[in-house]
């Protein structure tokens, strides 16, 4: 029972599973020929970091297609079942400049929302005293039935302004909680971005100990 398991173990060790597509290795160019054997016609140089479609594998060379639909046979040892760690550190380098950049003309919008906001805030209070004047006003004439027609006129157009500056305040506050928002999911993408990328640095600075 021991020496099956024993088997099982070496054979899974042993036995390696490839993707449908292979990576041509890190930082340099390979030779795709016609055939298996360094006799054979160079058809193509193929640079690192070029995702190629698996054919044929074997042990010594490999058939694999270029996106061109070109074949051709390349050395196995120079490929590999993953994204060269350059190309990783480049693609995350990128989506770390982006959100960065995001996060930032989220911080501008959200600065300009706030100066808008202050300022709507302003015009609200003044024409909550000017209402609360008119309306002051409104009350005391209307007793004495002077004028009330043409203060009845102002005190609604006074109350339709009101409205007015009560609904613009609500949904400005409604923006600056959805660019909050933002700018907190940014944040955290630029961190976890950041992380990501010393993590593939320390792991490529890692295997060239080795």
């Amino acid at each position: 029972m021991k020496k099956i398991i024993l088997f099982f173990i070496f054979f899974s060790l042993t036995t390696k599973v490839f993707a449908a597509y292979l990576y041509v290795t890190d930082s340099f160019e390979v030779t795709m020929r016609t055939g298996m054997g360094t006799q054979h016609k160079i058809v193509a140089m193929v640079p690192s970091g070029e995702k190629l479609d698996v054919l044929e594998y074997g042990d010594q060379w490999t058939k694999v297609k270029r996106k061109s639909g070109l074949e051709g046979y390349i050395l196995t040892r120079f490929l590999k079942d993953e994204q060269p760690y350059y190309q990783k550190l480049t693609s995350l380098t990128s989506k770390f400049e982006n959100l960065s950049s995001e996060n930032e003309k989220n911080k501008e919008e959200l600065k300009s929302l706030r100066e808008e906001n202050s300022e709507l805030k302003i015009q609200l209070n003044a024409v909550r005293k000017d209402f609360e004047e008119l309306n002051e006003k409104y009350i005391s004439l209307k007793k004495e039935a002077a004028g009330y027609l043409d203060l009845k006129k102002e005190y609604e157009e006074k109350s339709k302004l009101l409205e007015e500056r009560n609904i613009a305040a609500s949904e400005l506050k409604s923006k600056l909680m959805e660019r909050n928002v933002k700018i907190f999911l940014a944040g955290a993408g630029v961190l976890l971005a950041g992380f990501i990328i010393g993590l593939s640095t320390k792991k490529k600075k890692t295997s060239r100990l080795y």
